[in-house]
Order: structure tokens, then sequence, then C-alpha cells
């Protein structure tokens, strides 16, 4: 399998603790496998070397079933690679009886790893031996049914009746419902929704904005002047691209980078409407400037342009959608403590 240095270094250190920390997409779980089943190896031809060890003294933990069953799955896969790879009886063995491991081993979700621990030492822990933890599709189906109890209530349902106005009814369960997930599962600590404050999350999405606007102006002024430098001499243009060359030239000199909407308003005015294949040969620096950074530069602006506070009707809304959150949350946060599932 191909992997780069720094993939293969997490794969096969013999560091006792290692961190990988990567993107998203970036193949953090492939390069999780391939440890696992190096960890696997180095027990099959290194029996007393202390990094090694089979399936059963392996633990694996992830974020949802679905990483865990994936993981589990890209695990076997491999082994039987192994397998089919071994020149001997031996190896074959081996392989074969790490697979068979597989199917018991502790690979799941931080949720399944201590409900093992608890079911396993219920009595220490004063807990009920067959306690069980709900699938992913039970507790949704639970969700589900405690969030639309709170919006029969009729107190709560006329306080959040302007959320009608813009979305129905199965949308604003479905976004009361994905919010909790997304914070419950990207925070720690069960405080952290009833701490949410409005107000302080729509200063950080503001100053959020005016960074970002800053960040995508900044990086454009840096590539026009590198274009700009690349323009052809005046004599070489045509009267049209000649005017295109001058109109940016003079708009980026006179433009601040410290102001992104007066900035956006004076290149807009000054860069042409559409671009033209034909500056390839005549200018190539100025259809790069409008087709590699200018376009995306307009594209990314219809999301970060207009006012960066929000309307007072907007507030509200988010005012409501939170309370609505901190509500179901508290609702949810007591069921679970009846041990009612």
């Amino acid at each position: 399998m191909n992997f780069n240095e720094a993939q293969r270094k997490s794969i096969f250190s013999e560091k006792p603790l290692l961190l990988i920390s990567a993107g998203a997409g970036s193949g953090k779980t492939r390069v999780l496998t391939e440890r696992f089943v190096y960890l696997c190896e180095v027990r099959y031809l290194k029996p007393d070397h202390s990094l090694g060890a089979s399936v059963d003294e392996i633990v694996a933990i992830t974020f949802t079933e679905k990483a865990a069953r994936e993981m589990k799955d890209r695990i076997r896969k491999r082994m039987n690679e192994k397998e089919q790879e071994a020149i001997s009886a031996e190896a074959v063995s081996f392989w074969r009886e790490q697979k068979a491991l597989l199917e018991r081993a502790m690979i799941s979700t931080f949720h399944s790893f201590c409900q093992r621990l608890l079911s396993q030492y219920a009595l220490q822990a004063d807990l009920p031996p067959r306690m069980r933890i709900l699938d992913e599709v039970e507790g949704a189906v639970k969700k589900r049914d405690i969030l639309l109890k709170l919006l029969e209530e009729k107190e709560r349902f006329q306080r959040v009746y302007p959320l009608f106005q813009v979305m129905s009814k199965q949308q604003l369960v479905e976004t009361i419902e994905q919010l909790h997930n997304e914070i419950t599962e990207l925070t720690i600590g069960e405080e952290t929704i009833e701490q949410l404050q409005v107000e302080e999350m729509l200063r950080a999405q503001s100053e959020a904005k005016v960074e970002e606007r800053q960040k995508v102006v900044h990086s454009f002024h840096r590539n026009a002047l590198s274009c700009i430098e690349r323009f052809p001499v005046y004599d070489d243009l045509s009267a049209t691209v000649k005017k295109h060359t001058i109109n940016i030239e003079k708009a980026i000199s006179s433009a601040s980078t410290e102001e992104p909407e007066a900035y956006m308003e004076i290149l807009t005015e000054a860069m042409p409407s559409r671009t033209n294949k034909a500056w390839l040969e005549q200018a190539p620096a100025l259809y790069e400037l409008y087709e590699e950074h200018w376009k995306p530069l307009k594209e990314m602006w219809k999301k970060l342009g207009g006012p960066v506070e929000l309307k007072e009707e907007a507030i509200m809304f988010v005012e409501l959608i939170t309370s609505l959150v901190k509500e179901f949350h508290m609702a949810y946060s007591v069921k679970r403590g009846e041990r009612l599932y």
C-alpha cells in the first residue's frame, strides 16, 4: 500500500505513545487500520517484542458505530490479504486466528466500550447487570419522540411559532436534532449546551466573518500583484486589453485591503465583466488573474459579503432555536437518568 513518509512513521513507530493528528479525508482511518495490523504482525514475527499484540489485546475507539464497523471491515480485509500473502502454514494459521478474534475485538464507540466495562463490573458499579446501550437508530427514535412531545406543549409551541413561518415542523425537528448531535459529539461535558449564549455566539460569528473577509481579500491582493508584475507592456496589447490592465492596476493600487467591502466595490467596477480566451496568448497573466483569482473570490464573496450583524428577526430565530436545543437537551438528560431504556 502507498503511504507518505509521515503516514509510514505513524504506522511503524515503536514509540509507546503516538499522536496522529490530521484533517478530514486525509487517511487517518487507513493509517490506524494499518497500525492495528502492524501490531499483530510484530506479535507474530517477534513474539517477545513489547510492541506486538494480538487482536484481543488491542482497543480501538471511534466516535460512531459506522466508523467502528468500517474500521473492523478494513482490518478484516487487510488480514485476509496477509493470510493470502503468507508463505508458511504457521503464518496462515496466525492470521486465521487473528480474524477469528476480530469478531469479538474491542473496536467500538466510546459508549460501547464504557458499556462493556460497566456490564462486566456491574456489581462494583452498583448497576443492573443486564444494562445495555442504545444503538444509533434506537437512540434517534427516542430523541425524536422526546422532541416531538416538547413541541406539543401549548406554551412552548406558541413561543416558537415564529419559526414555523420560515420552516416546516419537520425541518425544525431535524435542525434541533442535528445541532444537538453535533454539539454533543464535538464537545466534552454535559454543561456545554446549557452554557450556550446567543450574544457570545453571534459575536464570535461576526468576528469570524470579518476575519475571513480580510483573509480572502489579502490573499487575492497578493496574487493580483503577482499577476500585474507579469502584465505585458502596453504597446503589445490591443486597445481593449490595455484598458483592462490599466483599470486593474489603478484599482489595485488605490484599494485598501483593510476595508474589504470598499475593496470589493472598487475591484468589481474595474474588472472586466467576463474573460476572453484570446487573453491566453496576448496577456496570460490577465487571464490567470480573472479565472484563477477573481472568479473564485466573487463566488466566495456571495457568502462573506453583506452586513456583518444579523437583523433583529434573524437574532430572534437564533434565540428560539438555541432555547429549544437547551430544553431538548435537558429533557433528554432527564430521560436518560431515569434509566427507562
